[in-house]
C-alpha cells in the first residue's frame, strides 16, 4: 500500500463554483502555461517517446473524467460547452502528467527538499453539482455537522467519485445556510503529528487536487506548499482566494 500524499487548493468562500467559462479557461491556462501536457504539445510528443508509445495513445492520456462506471477519456480542448454539460453531476476531472521534470512542464508543488524524481501526479478539478464535500481522514479530522435546530446536515451517497461525506448547504428543517468558514477543523501534520486549525478544513463545493499518490515531493522541516506560480493562476482565472490543506493517507 505505502504512503500517498494529495494537495487541496480550497476556494473562498468554501461555497464558491466556477462557471463553466471559467472552467473551461482555466482548463486552457494549464496548458497553455505549461502545468499540464495537452494534445499538441512538445510535452505529449516527450511523454510517448520516453514511453515509447504511439503519439495518438499519448494524446489520449491527456485528461479523464471519473464516473460511477469508471474513467472515461474527454475531448480536447476543454470547451464552455463541455462544461455545462457536466453540471446536472458531479466532476471528478484529472489531467495526468509522467515524467512531469523531462517533459518540460512546472512542478504544482514547493517542497524544501525539491522535486522527486521523475516526478508523476495528477492536477484535479473536483466539483459537486450540490452540496459541500466533506473530505476527512486520519489527519483531517471529521466535522460534527449539526445544525443549531439539531438536525444533521452530513450524509452519504451511494458511488461516491470523491470517497467522502456530504454536508447540506442549506438545512432542510429550518432553512439556515451552513457555512464551513465558522467551522474549527483540527489538521495534523503527517510528517511530525503537530496539529494546526484551518477554518474550513477541507469542505467545499469546488476545488483543484493535487493528487502525488506515492510520488511524495521530498521534505524536510517545511509545509509542502502549492507552488505560487500555480496558485496565483488559479486566483486570477477565477477570480477568489485560495487557501491551502495537505493530507496524507
Amino acid at each position: 500500500m505505502g504512503v500517498e500524499y494529495c494537495h487541496y487548493l480550497i476556494p473562498r468562500p468554501n461555497n464558491f463554483v466556477p462557471t463553466a467559462e471559467q472552467l473551461s479557461d482555466l482548463a486552457i491556462a494549464f496548458a497553455t502555461d505549461d502545468w499540464i501536457a495537452c494534445p499538441g504539445s512538445d510535452a505529449i510528443r516527450k511523454t510517448a517517446s520516453i514511453d515509447s508509445m504511439a503519439y495518438a495513445d499519448a494524446e489520449s492520456t491527456y485528461a479523464k473524467v471519473k464516473r460511477q462506471r469508471g474513467f472515461e477519456a474527454v475531448p480536447f480542448p476543454l470547451t464552455a460547452d463541455w462544461f455545462k454539460k457536466q453540471s446536472a453531476s458531479d466532476l471528478h476531472l484529472t489531467f495526468p502528467v509522467e515524467h512531469g521534470d523531462q517533459v518540460g512542464l512546472h512542478f504544482p508543488l514547493i517542497a524544501d527538499g525539491g522535486i522527486p524524481a521523475d516526478p508523476y501526479y495528477g492536477i484535479q478539478l473536483h466539483l459537486s453539482s450540490s452540496d459541500f464535500i466533506h473530505h476527512s481522514s486520519e489527519l483531517i479530522e471529521p466535522i460534527d455537522a449539526t445544525c443549531k435546530c439539531g438536525e444533521k446536515l452530513e450524509y452519504d451517497l451511494e458511488d461516491e467519485v470523491f470517497y467522502s461525506a456530504r454536508i447540506r448547504e442549506r438545512c432542510y428543517r429550518c432553512g439556515q445556510i451552513f457555512d464551513p468558514a465558522t467551522m474549527d477543523v483540527t489538521v495534523r501534520d503527517g510528517w511530525n503529528g503537530s496539529k494546526s486549525i484551518v477554518r474550513g478544513g477541507a469542505i467545499y463545493r469546488f476545488a483543484v487536487v493535487i493528487d502525488c499518490g506515492k510520488c511524495i515531493p521530498p521534505r524536510k522541516s517545511r509545509l509542502i506548499r502549492a507552488n505560487p506560480n500555480l496558485l496565483s493562476l488559479c486566483e486570477h482565472q477565477l477570480g477568489t482566494a485560495f487557501y491551502e490543506v495537505g493530507d496524507v493517507y
